[in-house]
């Protein structure tokens, strides 16, 4: 049975990249590392415990079981094990919470042996042996820590990091011994103190050395203080701070050195003739039907000829999704398959070269490299394309009125990438196309060149990360669609989304009414536009949603007149129409939301009043001024005022000037400051 697990995605389940969770008597928390459409999105899902009950919330979802919270999180656990097809980069357990900077009594035996099991039971109910690189347990015993190494796969698992309390009894290190002709790892065990039978099983560790890569075991102190004696030489040791390691490399490695170098050599003749067997495109037909583009990029970089083979072939990749982002400082691709495989790659501009996947290259152009690898892989595509989303990261989510971090270069970018696109001999096929951007230019860029029969979702989003997004924290971005508009792929497209950037083109003068869902974000609404959507939609019946929402709205009581009067109204709230689509069963629904231009009016009367009452605790009473009304147009200049000689004389001056004002009035009432809304004219 799962709980928080249901509420991950397909993608997110398929494409765990780290599992990592910690727990006390009370609480746990799991965390987890997926791929995104921004390179990897971070779930954290927490479990409070609450007696016999458990509260489970992650983000914005919240879910309360009435149930143990162990058994809640290990039904979640098992589902994501059990379910887990990529590969890991850690699977890290701790059972305590003091690595999340709390200090809660740490986890029971009893507990900590359930949740041991429910790992374990897991692991053995799998098809096959769970992929990872790393294995990391805290404050676990010995044997259960080795115990879950049996159920990872050789091939991936390069190292475990064991940590543990006080006197750990460490006669059950002799359990890595059953796994000696199987892994060959890295090991790290950590303690806080050790004691004369824990130095003579770290000595044992080294007859069954053939195991590990290297071993390295980092305590506090130790209770017998000749252990230096006992202790095997072959261990180097090493003192930080207040800590004493112990070292041991395998040189075999590099005795081997020589062996592998002579069979290289034996074996290049026979690799010779292999790739001349792979320059046959007969041959390289059959295999790239067997391959997937992951593997055709890698084949490709073996010899000219054989690139050369495969571009002639032009096998279509199979890509499903398609996603660059482009940050301050480095590029990043997202590729998934049809197949539900997909690859990561950075792309990271350096000085003197480029980083690909921390490799480094000399002279080597990054962002011009992520072009070209987009080319590869995109021009010989001939199924539709799910997705393809460029990311364009601009702004910072967290700073307001931070600056461009881009620039001129996320333009540049787009017009690069549409060329790649107008290279190809038919339009690229694509179902989805998102783009993060600040101007109509870098969509038009590449928009143009995508097939307009495949094209269904448009994307316009705000140029930032997506992820905790809001309104009030980000720089306004004001964004025309005239050109846009005008284009096929835009009449053909059934959904328009556009978060959070301004649309600055009137409502009647872009082509909307073709959509079957929109939401989108303008800068005005009138009265006459409301009336418009109303009458055209309901002649077109193809539309299910339309959100629009606006910054300022010159909506007023005539809307009454021209529509009709509202079916239901909450005052200050909401209006609700409703209109029967001709010749149809349906009903079209217009709900006018005004809570929030309420709200901003309740603000500002507010401001207002505490300028007004600041004013006259710090000025007008000060001077001694019987009460009388202030014009709120000058609360906002204060400096005409001063200037002013103190008295209602300034007032009169004002009135005569500009006419009647309304007022705030300022006085004393029982001896208490008091502020009132608009009470009068003056």
């Amino acid at each position: 049975m799962s709980h928080a697990y249901q509420w991950l995605t397909d993608r997110q389940r398929n494409n765990i990249s780290q599992i990592i969770f910690t727990f006390s008597n009370r609480n746990i928390y799991l965390f987890l590392l997926c791929p995104s459409a921004e390179g990897t999105h971070h779930i954290r899902i927490a479990y409070e415990s609450f007696g016999e009950a458990t509260s489970v919330i992650s983000e914005k979802m919240y879910l309360a079981v009435d149930k143990n919270c162990v058994d809640v999180f290990c039904d979640d656990l098992a589902m994501i094990i059990k379910n887990q097809e990529s590969v890991l980069n850690i699977f890290q357990a701790s059972l305590s919470s003091r690595t999340m900077g709390n200090f809660d009594e740490p986890i029971s035996d009893t507990n900590a042996n359930r949740i041991s099991a429910s790992i374990e039971n897991a692991l053995k109910s799998r098809s096959s042996l769970l992929w990872t690189k790393t294995l990391s347990t805290l404050f676990a015993s010995v044997s259960q820590s080795i115990s879950m190494i049996r159920y990872l796969d050789p091939k991936f698992l390069k190292c475990a990091d064991f940590s543990f309390g006080d006197l750990v009894d460490c006669r059950d290190l002799i359990c890595f011994k059953k796994l000696e002709n199987i892994y060959r790892i890295s090991v790290f065990l950590r303690f806080n103190t050790v004691t004369e039978e824990n130095i003579h099983s770290f000595n044992e560790l080294l007859t069954f050395s053939k195991m590990f890569v290297v071993i390295q075991i980092v305590f506090a102190k130790c209770h017998y203080e000749n252990w230096m004696e006992i202790l095997d030489p072959k261990f180097k040791r090493e003192a930080n701070r207040d800590k004493l390691i112990l070292f041991f490399h395998d040189h075999s490695i590099h005795r081997k050195s020589a062996q592998v170098e002579r069979t290289v050599s034996e074996t290049m003749a026979s690799k010779t003739e292999a790739r001349k067997i792979l320059v046959n495109p007969l041959a390289m037909k059959l295999i790239l039907e067997e391959l997937d583009c992951f593997d055709v990029l890698k084949l490709r970089k073996v010899s000219s000829g054989i690139r050369n083979c495969i571009d002639e072939l032009k096998s279509d990749p199979h890509v499903k999704s398609y996603t660059i982002c482009l940050d301050k400082h480095h590029h990043s691709t997202l590729i998934e398959l049809t197949s539900g495989a997909y690859k990561e790659i950075k792309y990271l501009p350096v000085k003197t070269g480029g980083c690909v996947n921390n490799h480094y290259f000399k002279k080597l152009d990054a962002r011009a490299q992520s072009l070209k690898d987009a080319e590869t892989i995109l021009k010989n595509m001939k199924a539709c394309l799910e997705e393809l989303r460029l990311v364009y990261h601009c702004f910072s989510i967290y700073h307001l009125g931070s600056k461009d971090y881009l620039g001129w270069y996320s333009e540049k970018f787009s017009v690069a990438f549409g060329k790649i696109l107008r290279k190809r001999s038919t339009p690229l096929k694509i179902k989805r196309f998102a783009i993060s951007c600040k101007y109509q230019n870098e969509v038009m860029a590449i928009l143009p060149h995508i097939d307009p029969r495949s094209l269904k979702i448009l994307e316009i989003l705000y140029p930032s990360k997506q992820v905790n997004l809001k309104f009030e924290n980000i720089v306004k971005v004001r964004f025309e669609v005239d050109r846009i508009s005008e284009t096929k792929q835009w009449r053909n497209a059934e959904q328009l989304i556009g978060n959070y950037l301004i649309i600055t083109t009137p409502i009647q003068k872009i082509r909307i009414l073709h959509f079957v869902n929109l939401d989108v974000l303008v800068e005005c609404l009138s009265t006459e536009d409301v009336v418009y959507l109303k009458t055209n939609l309901l002649g077109k019946p193809i539309f299910q949603k339309f959100r629009i929402s606006f910054l300022t709205s010159t909506i007023d009581e005539s809307l009454n007149e021209l529509i009709g009067e509202p079916y239901r109204t909450v005052p200050n709230i909401k209006k609700a129409w409703y209109f029967r689509i001709p010749y149809t069963e349906y009903y079209m629904h217009i709900a006018l939301d005004i809570h929030n231009l309420i709200i901003l009016m309740i603000l500002f009367l507010l401001f207002t009043g505490l300028v007004a009452y600041l004013f006259h605790e710090l000025y007008w009473k000060r001077r001694n001024l019987p009460p009388g009304p202030i014009p709120i147009p000058l609360i906002g200049n204060m400096l005409g005022l001063v200037m002013e000689k103190p008295g209602y004389e300034c007032f009169r001056r004002w009135t005569k000037k500009y006419g009647d004002i309304y007022t705030f009035w300022l006085g004393e009432l029982k001896d208490v400051p008091y502020v009132y809304r608009v009470a009068e004219k003056y």
